[in-house]
């Protein structure tokens, strides 16, 4: 019988690649055939695709790993046509696991441990087949056993598969009743909403456009009982704990930047002695449109004491960028005009935005610094 979880996996949309797809008797068109029956929805391909965008929505991706027939296509042979295929495949698997979260399993005739010693010449896809996002199968030997069941072992040990197709289930329904919802209105909405927007002048209307749709869109979201016994205790090295702490509260601007400023842009200074120095951007967003901007100084901080008591003037954000703690002090605080927003320069100090404190840490903040500028101070008390 086909548990929750796994019906969850296989009532979806899955790509196949292989190019005996298309013959009855292969060992691949029978093991599809049977999760045909279970409910996955195929995309049937016989080579893979160098433009991968429209892989998207896709749950799980089977792949061989040896396609006899792209010479055909090439025009190559014998042992070039091995390591034009191998280094184009892997190529292949990179791009994916390096742009989706989409679970890659690969069923092929080849010796599974020949496969893995392919892959594991790249960190990344060695770290994807220990995360289990990369599974290797033998096709005769899954035929010949439950290919189903297996797929099963695999869910059960993965708890991130299972948490992404939990949070894509909420987000994909509560997607259709937001647009259903707000057509009944009126089909012309979004005009009406942009340009109301656009009448405040905003510095980044598409940015502030944005932060409508997803602010309405996940205030609908319902939440569903969900099934935590799977999530059993686990010991990680302090290393992971601290990335994974890091990445809860703070968003890395290391591969791009945004475009439009954002309350808790976190900007470090640019130069070697300055970069245990950081100002953060506290504005309210309605002044951030008006390309305003009140930052707060701050200092790193070498402490791992998370019970530390701040002083009325400080607050402490701990670990963020799986750097030390930083130490904002609220009596240094500036406004600014935004005329550069990935670098500004304080003091004659220049520092670059490197990345976001994210809700509810930046909201903290905001109210610490608010309260300690409407503080009222009341007499001592007389000694006697």
């Amino acid at each position: 019988m086909t548990n929750e979880k796994l019906s969850l996996l296989l009532k979806s949309t899955a790509v196949v690649i292989d190019d005996e797809i298309d013959s009855p008797e292969s060992n691949i068109s029978k093991l599809i055939t049977k999760l045909e029956t279970e409910g996955v929805l195929f995309v049937k391909l016989k080579d893979i695709k160098d433009d991968i965008s429209a892989f998207t929505n896709v749950s799980f991706i089977i792949l061989d790993w040896k396609l006899e027939n792209i010479n055909q296509t090439f025009g190559v042979g014998g042992s070039a046509l091995g390591n034009f295929y191998r280094e184009r495949v892997v190529e292949f698997i990179k791009k994916i696991t390096q742009t989706f979260y989409i679970p890659i399993l690969i069923f092929s005739a080849e010796s599974v441990d020949l496969i893995k010693s392919c892959l594991e010449n790249d960190v990344s896809l060695k770290h994807a087949m220990e995360t289990g996002r990369i599974s290797i199968y033998n096709k005769a030997e899954l035929l010949s056993r439950n290919v189903k069941g297996q797929l099963n072992l695999w869910l059960k040990h993965n708890q991130s598969a299972q948490l992404f197709k939990h949070l894509d289930k909420l987000i994909k329904s509560t997607e259709h009743k937001f647009f259903n919802e707000f057509d009944l209105c009126n089909p012309r909405w979004p005009n009406f909403v942009y340009n109301t927007i656009e009448k405040d002048k905003p510095v980044d209307i598409d940015g502030e456009f944005q932060e409508f749709l997803l602010s309405s869109f996940f205030s609908r979201i319902q939440i569903e009982k969900f099934e935590s016994k799977f999530l059993k205790r686990c010991k990680l090295i302090p290393q992971d704990i601290l990335k994974i702490y890091s990445s809860i509260k703070f968003l890395s601007y290391d591969t791009s930047l945004p475009d439009g400023a954002y309350s808790g842009d976190l900007y470090r200074g640019e130069l070697p002695d300055a970069q245990d120095k950081y100002i953060i951007n506290i504005t309210a967003a309605c002044d951030i449109r008006k390309g305003k901007c009140l930052i707060i100084k701050g200092r790193c901080a070498s402490t791992n004491n998370f019970d530390k008591v701040d002083k009325v003037s400080e607050h402490t954000v701990f670990h963020i960028n799986n750097h030390d703690s930083i130490v904002f002090n609220f009596n240094n605080y500036e406004r600014l005009k935004l005329n550069n927003i990935n670098e500004l320069v304080v003091s004659n100090i220049k520092y670059k935005r490197i990345g976001r404190l994210l809700h509810p840490y930046i909201t903290n903040l905001q109210d610490r610094f608010s309260r300690f500028i409407i503080r009222r101070g009341s007499t001592k008390n007389p000694k006697y």
